[in-house]
This record gives structure tokens, sequence and C-alpha cells, in this order.
């Protein structure tokens, strides 16, 4: 499936950018604070790996809901593929009942 793999693409590229993110501001974090207090750096990094946390769990659960949408609407198609399949059966074969009765 072609929509998944965008999906998932999307998501990876998403995982890079949050993995970059991160990395930056731990840097900037760790010059910010050369001359803080132990607590304190503990502290604001304790606060940097939450939020990265939570980020990642936000593009996770987005990645989730996509994947299931994609699946619902891949099945939706396939039930209403399958109806209008069987529908055109049935036509087909009461045009070929009909026919058959005229020629007798």
């Amino acid at each position: 499936m072609e929509m998944k793999n965008g999906v998932k693409g999307l998501y990876e590229e998403c995982q890079v950018r949050i993995d970059a993110v991160y990395a930056d501001f731990q840097a900037r974090l760790a010059e910010l604070l050369t001359n803080a207090s132990a607590q304190d750096v503990e502290d604001a990094n304790k606060a940097l790996k939450e939020a990265y946390g939570k980020c990642n769990n936000i593009v996770d659960e987005l990645y989730s809901k996509k994947k299931q949408e994609i699946e619902e609407g891949y099945q939706r198609y396939l039930e209403e593929k399958e109806k209008h399949q069987e529908e055109e059966e049935e036509m087909n074969f009461s045009q070929s009942f009909r026919m058959y009765n005229v020629e007798e």
C-alpha cells in the first residue's frame, strides 16, 4: 500500500526531526547551564526529556490514527468493490437468463 508507505515515511521524517531538535536543545541547554547547580541541570534535562517524550507520543498517536484511517478506508473500498461485483454478476446473469428465454 502506497498510502501506508507514505505515512510511514512521514512518520520517520518526523522522528528524525524531533531527534535532531532534541540533540540541538541538549547542546544549547548544556551551554546555558555551564555555571548552574547540579540540581538546575538535572531539572532542565528532566523537563527537556519530558517534552521530547510528549512530542514522540503525539507523533506515534497520529501515525497510529492515520494507519487506522487508511486501513478502514481500504476495507470500505473492498466492501464496495465486492458489492459492485455482485451487482454486476447479478445483472449479467439476468441478461443471460433473458436472452435464453427469448431464444426459446
